[in-house]
């Protein structure tokens, strides 16, 4: 299922964007490779990248993607500060998301 995923997520970081913002498509297809292996240093610098420079009018999807590029960073204190400033609506559909998983579920007392 994972290679089948993986093939899916390239697929679509390959494919011209729909809204212009490929960050969703690469923090897909970088919680695949997170998966399978470390992250390579190029693909750390490139999630540091995106949760640096994301800058969206819709502040709760910007904030969502700065959560999941700082848990693929496993900086948990920075996918902290971004999770509090999502509304609580936001809060849970994020924690359906399968990237909730490299949560560190020792913090998860603290929501």
């Amino acid at each position: 299922i994972l290679a089948d995923a993986e093939k899916f997520a390239k697929w679509i970081l390959d494919s011209p964007p729909l809204n212009n913002d490929t960050n969703i498509a690469k923090i897909n297809y970088y919680q695949i490779q997170k998966r399978n292996r470390d992250l390579t240093k190029e693909e750390q610098e490139e999630l540091i990248a995106i949760a640096e420079r994301t800058n969206l009018e819709d502040k709760m999807q910007e904030y969502s993607v700065k959560v999941g590029a700082y848990l693929l960073l496993d900086n948990k204190q920075a996918a902290e500060f971004y999770y509090k400033m999502l509304n609580k609506t936001n809060q849970e559909v994020l924690k359906q998301y399968p990237i909730y998983r490299f949560w560190d579920k020792s913090t998860e007392e603290d929501k």
